[in-house]
């Protein structure tokens, strides 16, 4: 799902963010119920997880 689409209406949740080379593995992955995709436009297809984290939290922050 979209960065841009995603809403929540639990008080609960866990945000699990991986690195640009490992990722998250599968298994992680299987236990979850959603997954959130930055949409990227350019060459390079990674961003380092610092500022994954911070665009996340600050978008999440505006949808309060």
């Amino acid at each position: 799902m979209s960065l841009k689409k995603f809403s929540t209406n639990s008080n609960k949740l866990a945000l699990i963010f991986g690195n640009e080379v490992k990722g998250i593995s599968q298994d992680i992955i299987n236990m979850t119920q959603s997954c959130i995709e930055i949409n990227q436009y350019g060459i390079k297809k990674s961003m380092n997880v610092a500022v994954t984290a911070g665009i996340v939290l600050w978008s999440m922050s505006n949808n309060i």
